[in-house]
């Protein structure tokens, strides 16, 4: 199949292709950090560890990490779940606290066990990466499931890779595919990215660019650099879509605007003069 892309494209598609399958756990991370600032607080606590829950956010947001660790501790032991998903954030990558991995997972398994869904999606998180908990396939896939059954989308997002990648699972890419569909539609860049990858090549699903071409605008959307400069190649080799260079120009572009140092749009740039 991606061969068959190399020659249509002059392999410009298949090596955005193989790039798409290796969406790092950095930008997946950073969405999920981002939906924490709006996340829910579901259980009955103090107007104090809420008020702590909420100058917590503002004070990570202006990175000031030891106020914002405080104000998570504050409100984490005031019952908020949440806040101390937050903090374990905090323990784990030794912002504004001393890093301490172990205390970390704990805050992490703590939290899921308060039925937490975040935390449960964190701690398979852990699991998946082996960052701070050796890696355990099984484990991870226990856990993103239950933070996914819980309504958590980072645990969805989990096991749909599980069975993409068949760690954990028996690899199985249509289902992999029907998970990445509801969690795209909830607003999940990567997942969108990684249907449209499906279509383009064929994985899973049967190889059809026109297809493709909505899930890569729905990642652009998103926010998604890579899912723009994708589509920006289909619009440039006319797959999927009827061949335009200016609105290929358009979104190898906007992938600039959102990642300035995207190297296909850099090298587009060049190629289409825009």
């Amino acid at each position: 199949m991606i061969n068959s892309l190399l020659i249509a494209t002059g392999g410009i598609v298949a090596s955005a292709v193989l790039w798409a399958a290796q969406v790092s756990a950095e930008d997946l991370q950073r969405q999920f950090t981002e939906r924490l600032k709006t996340a829910v607080i579901k259980t009955e606590i103090s107007d104090g560890a809420r008020l702590a829950y909420a100058d917590g956010k503002i004070a990570r947001e202006k990175g000031d990490f030891v106020t914002a660790a405080a104000q998570f501790t504050m409100s984490c032991d005031g019952g908020v779940q949440t806040a101390c998903v937050a903090l374990a954030w905090h323990y784990q990558n030794g912002r504004g606290v001393e890093k301490n991995e172990a205390r970390a997972l704990q805050l992490y398994r703590d939290a899921c066990d308060a039925g937490n869904a975040y935390g449960c999606s964190s701690l398979g998180y852990a699991y998946e990466k082996g960052d701070i908990v050796k890696q355990d396939y099984a484990q991870a896939l226990l856990w993103s499931q239950k933070g996914c059954d819980g309504g958590h989308d980072l645990g969805c997002h989990s096991v749909a890779v599980a069975y993409q990648e068949g760690t954990g699972v028996p690899k199985d890419q249509i289902r992999a595919n029907e998970l990445f569909a509801p969690i795209c539609d909830r607003g999940v860049a990567p997942a969108c990215l990684s249907l449209g990858v499906s279509f383009n090549i064929g994985r899973g699903v049967q190889k059809d660019h026109a297809k493709a071409a909505p899930w890569l605008q729905k990642s652009c959307d998103l926010r998604a650099a890579l899912g723009c400069s994708m589509l920006a190649l289909q619009y440039e080799a006319g797959k999927g879509v009827t061949k335009d260079t200016k609105i290929a120009a358009g979104y190898f572009q906007k992938a600039l605007e959102i990642e300035p140092n995207h190297s296909f749009a850099i090298n587009a740039k060049r190629r289409l003069k825009f």
